[in-house]
């Protein structure tokens, strides 16, 4: 399930897809011998038995084990229908621009005929073609359609767009309340305000000195 081996046409990819069915097969053929597994582990637990902590940590790890093959199965059938879908697009897309260029030099035409037999001969051609086109139609619409590849990257690139739109959008709120912030006027600290200025303190008089002479 691993493996990285890429097919080049729509028969590669059937034939790693039958291939992988068949791995399937095989999962589910040993399912039983799983079941009894687990039970056995269990029923030992159950009667206390003397390796009970390794018991468990061997049931706890068989589980994971199973539960991570059949998780890369599932991812890799998905991963093979995508590149089917892929395949099988171009395939069509190339069926679908060969018979488009078969009918360019009828359509660039410009004979109108000569006799009446000429003329029915060109009126028998254009029903053939209006035949052909309409059998067509259901390939080239089929063509328009998006393929689930195509709709996965869509939601993906939306996705990755709205993440973003949210990161440059929380970034200018921060950016924002941090100027406000910035520019918001302190205000004064009561601490300090309880304290006497210095520069506005009394000065208290000395008492002068008595005069000799008085």
């Amino acid at each position: 399930m691993n493996t990285s081996e890429k097919p080049r046409d729509v028969g590669g990819v059937e034939l790693l897809m039958s291939n992988h069915q068949s791995l399937k097969a095989e999962i589910d053929a040993r399912e039983d011998n799983f079941t009894s597994c687990i039970s056995l582990g269990k029923e030992l637990l159950s009667r206390n038995h003397y390796a009970s902590a390794e018991i468990t940590d061997k049931l706890v790890a068989l589980n994971n084990h199973r539960q991570g093959v059949v998780q890369r199965w599932e991812e890799r059938w998905e991963n093979l229908q995508l590149i089917l879908e892929v395949y099988q697009f171009g395939r069509d897309a190339a069926v679908a621009e060969a018979w488009l260029i078969a009918q360019e030099p009828y359509l660039m035409s410009t004979e109108l005929g000569h006799t009446i037999d000429d003329v029915e001969n060109l009126i028998k051609k254009h029903e053939a073609f209006e035949k052909s086109a309409a059998a067509q139609e259901e390939r080239f619409s089929a063509l328009e359609r998006l393929t689930t590849f195509e709709i996965r990257e869509m939601k993906r690139r939306e996705e990755a767009e709205a993440e973003e739109r949210a990161r440059l959008e929380r970034e200018e709120a921060e950016r924002k309340a941090a100027l406000e912030a910035a520019s918001r006027p302190k205000e004064p600290d009561p601490a300090s305000a309880d304290r006497p200025d210095a520069g506005g303190a009394a000065i208290e008089e000395r008492p002068g000195k008595t005069s000799k002479n008085s």
